[in-house]
């Protein structure tokens, strides 16, 4: 197969995929700020210890992507036959990272209610209620290639 075609479809995910990860990663901090009327040495007391890690290691993410924009290349050259199914994975893989990413950013939000009495723990409702079930539809809908693709019939 030619492997013209999935190169600048792997580039431009990655490209896309690594700018949505900075610029939320960067707009996240300033949304608790302005959210909760805060200070900027306030803002570390109030935002969730995933969400400020990820949004202050925004670059791990990024490293991710390209990681598996490289391995998805040498697999193009040493596999040429199979460049279509490496495109689906490599893809589904780059939504997968930034799946993680915005789950990390949207911590706070799968938390159920906060009281004097016990510290907020992770609800399952929450998590599914959130965005109006965005986080496990996407979910899924990264899933379900990569499970295609690993036991699809070959013929």
């Amino acid at each position: 197969m030619n492997l013209q075609a999935p190169k600048p479809v792997l580039v431009a995910s990655e490209v896309v995929s690594s700018y949505v990860i900075i610029l939320a990663g960067t707009f996240v901090p300033r949304f608790f700020e302005v959210a909760y009327k805060l200070k900027v040495s306030e803002r570390a007391l109030f935002t969730p210890p995933l969400t400020l890690w990820a949004s202050a290691h925004v670059w791990v993410f990024v490293v991710g992507i390209l990681s598996i924009a490289i391995g998805s290349i040498i697999l193009l050259f040493r596999r040429p036959n199979d460049a279509m199914r490496i495109l689906a994975m490599t893809l589904c893989a780059h939504g997968a990272v930034v799946w993680l990413a915005m789950f990390c950013y949207c911590e706070n939000g799968f938390f159920g209610a906060a009281s004097m009495r016990h510290v907020q723990e992770f609800d399952i409702g929450e998590f599914v209620a959130f965005g109006r079930g965005v986080f496990p539809v996407t979910f899924a809908a990264l899933l379900f290639p990569v499970v295609a693709l690993r036991f699809r019939r070959k013929g």
